[in-house]
């Protein structure tokens, strides 16, 4: 997978100030987003499939805050204290997340579905993990999401065009692991894959070919990018059962941190690393410089951001945080 999130021009600041820095969203009917010439424009596939109409056009209903100086104060202490813990700085994402433009208005609206939809998946087939829409943010945003937001791809995107799924969604071996992910995807991805003209083939960071996939838009990309961390987590958990790991008692970290361990690296690292240093690797603090090319570092510093997310936007990214919960408390199994 790419680790390219660090790239890219720094959002523009959001408007408006108010404490703690969450995002507000209004109930009540969504109007139609219209077309040039003022018509109502009609639902595309992506509509269709991740929501619908109504929750791809709520931009009048997103309004981006920024926190106020006891709020920042407060963010700054949290990034420090996550930064002593993980050691690695926290990739501060809740910029991306306040729905300021069209794509992050997307990727929130499709994020419920997709994350209800996995749920549904992994409670169907008994596993033992949930998910919840921090992850799954975090996850897209890591993996190179973060550029299609702020850099030079988003004119394009906004414009109509496709998505390189290898240098901006991380899902650099979607199409030659589809027969294994498909469980995982809705409908529409399932389709959407099954066409050998959205195929790609690139190489890789190490050197090897990787047969990816073009993406339709930005709702697509967070679910394609979803099913890949649905399927990682999978594959940590056969790890887990034959390795005697009781997975009943993971923490939600210790399933962010492996989850992304074998995202990036494959099971073979996460098995590796689970026989050398235990399940509770994800605590030891990561020491040296950042590189990305060490599992223990780019697992580190993607779940202090998820954390970070989490610990300040909440598990359904809507401001509610339980801050009686302990950072290593079980997860409870509706949401886990």
């Amino acid at each position: 997978m790419t680790a390219t999130a660090t790239a890219g021009p720094e959002p523009q600041a959001a408007p408006a100030a108010e404490a703690g820095g969450h995002q507000t969203f209004v109930n009540g009917p969504v109007p139609p987003v219209a077309t040039g010439n003022g018509a109502p424009a009609g639902p595309t596939a992506s509509e269709q499939a991740y929501g619908g109409h109504e929750a791809l056009a709520f931009a009048a209903h997103v309004t981006g805050k920024q926190p106020s100086a006891e709020g920042a104060a407060a963010q700054a202490k949290l990034k420090a204290k996550l930064k002593a813990q993980y050691g690695t700085d926290v990739h501060d994402f809740n910029k991306v997340m306040m729905g300021r433009n069209k794509l992050e208005q997307q990727m929130r609206a499709a994020l419920p579905g997709v994350t209800a939809r996995l749920n549904e998946v992994a409670a169907e087939r008994k596993l033992p993990f949930r998910f919840t829409e921090a992850e799954l943010a975090t996850n897209f945003l890591a993996e190179g999401g973060v550029l299609l937001m702020t850099g030079q791809p988003r004119a394009s995107i906004e414009a109509g065009g496709e998505i390189d799924g290898f240098s901006y969604l991380g899902i650099d071996t979607f199409a030659s692991r589809r027969a294994q992910l498909k469980p995982w995807m809705s409908k529409d991805l399932a389709s959407w894959s099954a066409d050998p003209k959205h195929g790609e083939t690139s190489v890789n960071e190490k050197g090897q070919t990787a047969h990816s996939m073009m993406i339709r838009d930005i709702p697509q990309g967070v679910e394609a990018n979803a099913v890949m961390f649905a399927g990682a987590r999978a594959e940590f958990a056969k790890v887990c059962a034959a390795e005697g790991v009781d997975t009943s008692s993971l923490s939600e970290e210790a399933w962010f941190f492996w989850t992304t361990v074998c995202y990036n690296g494959g099971a073979g690292t996460a098995k590796k690393l689970l026989k050398q240093h235990g399940i509770d690797y994800w605590k030891e603090p990561y020491k040296g410089k950042p590189n990305g090319q060490s599992a223990k570092y780019n697992a580190s510093w993607r779940t202090a951001t998820w954390d970070y997310a989490r610990q300040t936007e909440g598990d359904h990214l809507d401001g509610k945080v339980d801050h009686d919960k302990k950072p290593d408390e079980k997860p409870d199994a509706s949401t886990h």
